[in-house]
This record gives structure tokens, sequence and C-alpha cells, in this order.
């Protein structure tokens, strides 16, 4: 529940700050509407008691939409789009929740690092703007663990700090990926858009074939 209304707090904050900022190019919102959903399908399943940590594209989705239509726009898409996403996966109402609640409060943080930074406009290009992105993308990470953990501790009844501790040993790697896909991501955007799309459809070819390689 306090989860919950931090996230919807949250959220209406993005929202009210965004009234005032200009609107982002529609298909670029488009786009990253598509991109938050999709970005909760699980990387990876790391095994912990009769439960397990479900490592995702948040950090990559996060990168490149702070770049294409800015934290608070990024903040007020992926409430919906993380529910959603959960919801039509066959996952609980209160277990959807939890996660869209969840999403918004990391990236309400990240969002935060980019306000303090006091840096208008988010791109890879300058080693300033850059290093803003690379730091909102760890708090955002950080964040998320810290509520996957939460719900981890409470239903296996074991310790929230030994949760978080075992969670670590493997978020590192994975951050460390979605960057490099969501850099890479960014820079094909602005050089190459025909070789992006080219990509990501074979990456996705993989992505599917190998999912379905495990469940077979």
């Amino acid at each position: 529940v306090l989860v919950g209304a931090l996230g919807v707090l949250l959220w209406t904050t993005a929202a009210v700050v965004s009234v005032n900022a200009p609107s982002p190019v529609l298909w670029k919102l488009a786009v990253v509407a598509v991109l938050i959903p999709l970005s909760e399908l699980a990387l990876l399943h790391v095994r912990y008691g009769t439960d397990h940590f479900s490592f995702t594209w948040g950090d990559a989705s996060l990168l490149v939409g702070f770049v294409l239509v800015g934290p608070a726009w990024f903040v007020i898409l992926a409430a919906p789009g993380v529910l959603l996403m959960h919801v039509v996966a066959g996952r609980g109402w209160l277990k959807s929740a939890y996660n869209s609640a969840t999403f918004t409060c990391g990236a309400s943080a990240a969002f935060a690092v980019a306000q303090l930074a006091g840096t208008r406009s988010l791109s890879i290009d300058t080693p300033r703007s850059a290093g803003v992105l690379l730091l909102a993308t760890i708090v955002f990470t950080f964040c998320s663990h810290l509520g996957t953990s939460i719900a981890v501790a409470a239903s296996q009844q074991t310790s929230f700090r030994v949760v978080v501790r075992e969670g670590l040993r493997i978020l590192g790697l994975v951050w460390l990926g979605n960057v490099v896909v969501g850099g890479g991501v960014l820079v094909l955007l602005e050089r190459s858009p025909t070789t992006l799309v080219t990509a990501s459809l074979v990456l996705a070819a993989v992505f599917f074939a190998y999912r379905g390689y495990l469940s077979a």
C-alpha cells in the first residue's frame, strides 16, 4: 500500500511538472510507450527459494526514454505501461500494481537525479549529460532492486538484507548490459535508423527463439 501510494504521488508530480514543459514529438512518445511495456519481458530469472528475481530491460528503456521524451514524460508513460504489461501477462492485480509502482518510483528517483543535475536536455553527446544518464540508470536499478527485494523477502519470510545482497551479485552485470544496449540504440538512432530497425528485428527473432528453446 505504501509503495503504491508513493508511486501514485510521484506519477502525479511528474504529470504536474510536464504541464509547463514542451510536449515531445508524437512518434517519440509512441516509441517510448511501446518500449516500456516490452522492457518488462524478463531478460533473466534467478531462483531464490520458491521465488525468483526477474531481471529486465528497464535500464535500457529508461536510458532511451530519458533522451527521446525526457524524464517527466517517461514517468508518465511508465506507470500505465508496466501495469498493462503485467495484467496482460496474467499476473494478479496486486502484483501488477506493485510492479508498476516500483517501476514508477525507480523512474522518479532517476528523474530527481536529472533535475538536481540541472540538465535540461539529456543526450549521450556530452560527458556531463552522459554522466547524468549513467547515474540516473544506477539509481533506477538500485530502487527497482530494493522494491523487488521487499516482495521476495516478504514471500520467503527471510531477511531483507540477505535478499538484497544475493541480488547484487548479478545486478551490476545486468545493468552494464542494459547500458550498452541502450547506448547502442541511441547511437544508431542518431546515425543509422535503418540499421537500428534491422538489428532490432534480428535481436527480437533471436530472443523469442531462445525463449521458445527454454520452454521446450
